[in-house]
C-alpha cells in the first residue's frame, strides 16, 4: 500500500510537471496566435486606409480633369466668340468702305 501510495505520489508529481509543460506550451501557442492575429488585423487596417487614398487620390484627379476639360472648353468657346466678332466687324469694315465707296462713286456722276 506505501509502495502503491509512493508510485501514485510520484506519477501524480509526473502528470504535474507535464500539465505545467502543457500549460506553457499552450501559453505560448497562444502569444503567437495572437500575435499573428494583430499582425494580420493590423496589415488589412494598412491596405484598407492605402485603398481609400488612392480612391480619394482617384477622385480628387478626376475632378482636377474636369475641371480642366471645362476651363478649356471656356476658352475654347470664348476663342470662338472672339473669331466671330472679328469677322463680323471685318464684314462690318468692308460694308462700310464699299457703302463709302458707292457715296463717293455718287458723289461723282
Amino acid at each position: 500500500m506505501k509502495q502503491d501510495f509512493l508510485s501514485l505520489k510520484i506519477q501524480s508529481a509526473q502528470n504535474d510537471n507535464a500539465l505545467k509543460n502543457k500549460l506553457a506550451v499552450l501559453e505560448m501557442e497562444s502569444l503567437k496566435h495572437r500575435t499573428v492575429k494583430q499582425q494580420r488585423l493590423q496589415s488589412k487596417d494598412t491596405v484598407d486606409r492605402l485603398m481609400q487614398n488612392i480612391e480619394k487620390e482617384h477622385t480628387d484627379t478626376n475632378a482636377i480633369l474636369a475641371e480642366i476639360a471645362k476651363c478649356l472648353k471656356d476658352k475654347e468657346e470664348s476663342v470662338q466668340k472672339r473669331m466671330e466678332r472679328i469677322k463680323k466687324n471685318q464684314e462690318i469694315a468692308e460694308q462700310a468702305a464699299n457703302d463709302s465707296k458707292d457715296q463717293s462713286e455718287i458723289k461723282d456722276r
